[in-house]
């Protein structure tokens, strides 16, 4: 009989913790799956969507776009300074 009011404090403090993370929002379901996706190298997610009614993941990825080209810039001289001796 001792054994079961051991164990039975501790399931009871075990269910209380676990209704704490489920009120604050720690277990929620909702909140499990990421909110953005990422692939390796060469492979973009443009977009994605999680369908809740049946779980279907829904992907639109392509291959990585390379980087748009910089406009190159001219390197900013300074005139030299005139050195005046009085």
């Amino acid at each position: 009989m001792e054994f079961m009011m051991t164990y039975g404090w501790a399931i009871l403090i075990i269910v209380i913790v676990l209704a704490v993370l489920f009120y604050i929002g720690v277990l929620n379901p909702k909140n499990t799956y990421a909110s953005t996706c990422v692939f390796p190298p060469g492979i973009s997610c443009y977009n994605f969507k999680l369908m809740s009614g049946n779980g279907d993941l829904l992907l639109d990825m392509g291959p990585e776009s390379p980087a748009p080209p910089t406009k190159p810039t001219q390197p900013t001289t300074s005139p030299p300074s005139q050195a005046t001796s009085r």
